[in-house]
């Protein structure tokens, strides 16, 4: 419950509003580059910062993951990919 009374939206429920905004943010983008830039940055669960500093070299397909640079607190982290 909130201080006011009303109960607030379930987590599901707001996870799915938040999809549904970054989709129409990818699906408004007109520029393929900006689209694969929003969608990998979604899909890795990566800050603006991280995301900026991504490179081709960083992605490992065969072993599947992402290393992720300059992370918050500028920590590297590695992210698996999904299939």
């Amino acid at each position: 419950m909130t201080i006011s009374g009303t109960r607030s939206p379930s987590m599901s429920r707001k996870r799915k509003r938040i999809t549904k905004v970054t989709d129409q943010l990818i699906d408004t983008s007109r520029k393929p580059a900006l689209k694969f830039f929003f969608w990998t940055d979604y899909s890795l669960g990566l800050g603006l910062q991280a995301a900026l500093h991504l490179q081709v070299s960083d992605i490992n397909a065969g072993q599947m993951r992402v290393h992720v640079r300059r992370g918050k607190g500028h920590k590297d982290r590695l992210v698996p990919l999904t299939r």
